[in-house]
């Protein structure tokens, strides 16, 4: 599918660190969510039933899942729209949390 042979021998290395260090972010994520661990960190444990927690079911299952290696690039896209939906409900709507979106 893509030509490798002019890769450096470090770059599946540094790939790898880039994919797991991404999942943890997303797993640690969903711990706050889902557990409310670590205790005092915002939002904290949120309803299942709710947007929030449809968020922190696909952060920890896909986190998982990009840790692992598994199902890489569905699970990337499937994150990737998360995030956009997650930006333009939180980020587009509020720009007092923004500075740099103008009033």
């Amino acid at each position: 599918m893509f030509d490798t042979t002019d890769r450096s021998p470090w770059s599946g290395r540094l790939l790898s660190v880039l994919r797991v260090m991404t999942g943890l972010l997303f797993f640690s994520h969903s711990l706050v969510k889902l557990f409310g661990f670590p205790p005092g960190e915002p939002p904290g444990q949120v309803p299942i039933l709710g947007l929030y927690g449809a968020a922190a079911l696909i952060e920890f299952v896909c986190g998982a899942l990009v840790i692992l290696g598994l199902f890489t690039r569905p699970v990337a896209f499937l994150l990737s729209g998360q995030m956009a939906v997650a930006y333009f409900l939180l980020g587009w709507t509020t720009p007092e949390r923004h500075r740099s979106v103008p009033e």
